[in-house]
């Protein structure tokens, strides 16, 4: 009865591996649209499950061994070896319980790679475009200046805008590797992530901004704030509530110290 108990879980594990190792080449494929050939997906995920297993198997016995050790100091005769009789000697039971356990502590769901306020990145540079051509067009263009000396303030202060935009943005994809981090679900809070919570959103924002101001059309100075009012109601309403959810206490202090898009220090309250 042991044996076919035994086998059945043999299986049951089997089948589990089996639709893990599917799973992640679902993932992969998805995510970074490539195939990627079934005999190396399945030497790359036997060997994590087998590192894996390995890290669960130590943990369990220096656990395993430390609760047998107290036993012994307290109840040597009747604690001190488990149904086989052998003391120390660890179950498939023991190895497999503790090998869950780590999986479920290490393992995080991934985030949404682009959140429900993406949608603001299209509909801000799509409104930027329009204005820029309306802006050329009489009547609409008389908001451009004819005294060349603004109109060259107007530009420089675009372009020192577009380069913080770019600034933003690389930062948060090339050196604060949101887009990993966001896979293995962690809350990035270092960088430039210690300035802004959200500074591809602010990045969007500056460098339509810096097109607005660098086309000079003065009727047009409004977007930036309606873009600014926009994308606070939306993070509010959404990407910030399953933040909240997600990381709890964490993501509140983070709240406290960073701002929502504005690249400044907070002050302190």
């Amino acid at each position: 009865m042991a044996f076919e108990k035994n086998s059945k879980e043999t299986e049951v594990q089997d089948e589990k591996l089996a639709a893990e190792k599917e799973a992640l080449l679902n993932e992969i494929k998805q995510t970074y649209g490539i195939e990627v050939p079934k005999e190396e997906a399945e030497e790359v995920v036997d060997d994590a499950v087998e590192t894996t297993q390995e890290t669960a198997e130590e943990t369990a016995a220096d656990t395993i061994a430390d609760t047998v050790k107290d036993s012994e100091s307290d109840s040597p005769q009747s604690e001190s070896s488990d149904s086989s009789g052998e003391p120390g000697e660890l179950t498939d039971e023991d190895l497999e319980s503790s090998y869950n356990e780590t999986i479920s502590i290490t393992a995080k769901e991934p985030l949404p790679k682009y959140g429900k306020c993406f949608a603001f990145v299209p509909i801000a540079c799509g409104t930027t475009l329009l204005a820029v051509i309306l802006g050329h067009i009489p009547p609409i263009n008389m908001g451009i200046p004819s005294n060349s000396t603004i109109r060259y303030i107007y530009i420089g202060f675009g372009c020192l805008l577009a380069v913080l935009a770019l600034l933003l943005i690389v930062n948060a994809i090339a050196e604060a590797h949101i887009y990993e981090n966001i896979q293995m679900g962690k809350l990035v809070t270092t960088g430039v992530y210690s300035k802004t919570r959200n500074p591809i959103y602010a990045g969007v924002i500056f460098g339509c901004t810096g097109i607005l101001f660098i086309s000079g059309n003065a009727f047009m100075y409004v977007l930036p704030i309606i873009y600014w009012f926009l994308l606070t109601y939306m993070l509010i309403n959404t990407e910030e509530v399953i933040l909240r959810r997600r990381f709890g206490q964490d993501y509140k202090e983070y709240m406290q110290k960073t701002n929502r898009i504005a690249p400044i220090p907070k002050r302190e309250e």
